[in-house]
């Protein structure tokens, strides 16, 4: 799947290019946005160099991709409550994968060589990872 074949909806996974965290702003009335640094910067503790989000539109004649995007946990769930809408040129982007839209069923048979241990596993959903060509 390449990167134009995004559709909005889409939840996804992404790594941006080193030194291209996504910044924390405020505006003057106090709300929060995120945004590219024109310039390669160190990140911060406030910055994302991977995030959690999903697509809202696909501008394939700017190359821009536009995302609500929260901070990314240790598994891959979303650590923050807050997702913030972010404009992201296409070359600027290190890695995506996008996450299947179903859950599937988790296999909770007991286990014959375990009878009396009672594990449950959680649904799963699959992972595609996205060509950055366009």
């Amino acid at each position: 799947m390449r990167i134009t074949e995004l559709i909005p909806g889409n939840e996804i996974h992404g790594w941006m290019q080193l030194g291209r965290a996504l910044k924390r702003g405020r505006h003057f009335d106090g709300s929060v946005f995120r945004y590219v640094p024109l310039k390669s910067a160190v990140a911060g503790p406030d910055d994302l160099q991977r995030f959690t989000g999903t697509v809202v539109q696909n501008d394939k004649t700017l190359l821009i991709l536009t995302l609500n995007v929260a901070k990314m946990g240790r598994f891959g769930e979303m650590a923050e409550a807050e997702s913030l809408k972010v404009d992201i040129a296409y070359p600027l982007l290190q890695r995506i994968r996008i996450l299947s839209p179903i859950n599937y069923p988790a296999d909770n048979t007991p286990d014959p060589k375990w009878p009396t241990k009672d594990i449950i596993y959680k649904p799963y959903r699959t992972i595609t990872e996205v060509t950055l060509k366009w």
